[in-house]
């Protein structure tokens, strides 16, 4: 179980025995196994970003994992590729507007995960990450320091309830002066209390630049490898997405 838990590969690797049906991706393939994030797709494919799928990373000497979903930017200009411009074929909109509508057949995964006795909190963690838009384009030095500056991710992470209410674990902000509005609404998220209030203002709200903003939502436990097997992480918690795995079904 040692080698298992030593990094997002092994631990993905061996979660795939058990579905084989999945294929193994890295998020960046150019740097070490244990310092990029891992997932589990349901088709072999690159990239990945209209798909639901298992995800595999280390934070901090735990191992984080669960269910990845991504939104990606508008699709009616041309400055972002095809690949990351979001359609009818991503399964964001199904897998939120499911969410909001109290599908039964998501709200039961998140109350059953929050209810289980699975040694670890399930978590809900956000990445929100600003994108050039088109009036950026002429205003940003064409340089990827300064894009990197200006566009760093901010992250909210909260810990569920069974009776979905949220408690805030930790929040990383890093939005510049220019980025008001992105700023207002992290911090309205973080002040949520409500998994599906907290959900619904993903899905909808009143951000002019959310158009532009990139959404990585992240369901998911820190495990401790003496807590729990492979095969128990896989039947009582990841098996449940199975479901999500996939892209929209039109």
């Amino acid at each position: 179980m040692d080698n298992t838990f030593k990094s997002p590969k092994a631990l993905a690797t061996e979660i795939k025995d058990v579905a084989p049906y999945l294929f193994l991706k890295p998020y960046n393939r150019f740097i070490p196994d244990d310092k990029t994030l891992w997932w589990l797709i349901p088709v072999n494919e690159y990239p990945t970003c209209k798909y639901g799928k298992l995800f595999f990373e280390v934070i901090e000497g735990e191992m984080f994992c669960g269910f990845h979903i991504e939104k990606g930017v508008r699709t009616d200009v041309s400055i972002h590729h095809k690949s990351l411009q979001i359609n009818d074929e991503w399964l964001w909109n199904e897998f939120m507007k499911s969410f909001v509508s109290m599908d039964e057949k998501i709200v039961h995964i998140v109350d059953e995960l929050a209810s289980e006795k699975l040694k670890s909190s399930i978590v809900i963690s956000i990445e929100l990450v600003p994108t050039i838009n088109e009036d950026d384009v002429k205003l940003i030095e064409d340089s990827f320091s300064n894009q990197k500056k200006d566009f760093a991710s901010s992250q909210i992470e909260f810990e569920i309830s069974n009776d979905s209410s949220l408690s805030c674990r930790e929040s990383k902000i890093k939005i510049n002066k220019s980025q008001e509005d992105i700023a207002s609404f992290i911090s309205e998220l973080k002040n949520e209390t409500n998994l599906l209030s907290l959900m619904s203002k993903l899905r909808k709200n009143n951000l002019s630049s959310f158009d532009w903003l990139w959404v990585n939502v992240y369901f998911g436990s820190y495990i401790k490898k003496e807590n729990i097997s492979p095969t128990e992480l896989w039947v009582n918690y990841l098996k449940k997405w199975e479901p999500w795995l996939r892209k929209h079904e039109k």
